[in-house]
């Protein structure tokens, strides 16, 4: 049982991690997206979205071996 409460908490980030990189253009949409630093912003926020929906996702593949 504790096992699959953990599968959903990081279920739970996965799915985090998920949003973060489909909503980080939208968090930067007013300022003018051909800037360089903006890019880099949004770049940057996509990045640490990828990094937490592995690890997420990663954490349940690694307890789904688990039996």
């Amino acid at each position: 049982m504790a096992l699959f409460v953990f599968k959903i908490i990081f279920l739970v980030i996965f799915a985090i991690g998920v949003l973060i990189m489909l909503t980080a253009p939208l968090v930067y949409a007013k300022q003018d997206r051909n800037k360089p630093e903006v890019n880099r912003r949004v770049t940057k926020l996509r990045l640490i979205g990828l990094i937490i929906g592995a690890f997420g996702l990663l954490v349940v593949t690694i307890l789904g071996a688990i039996k």
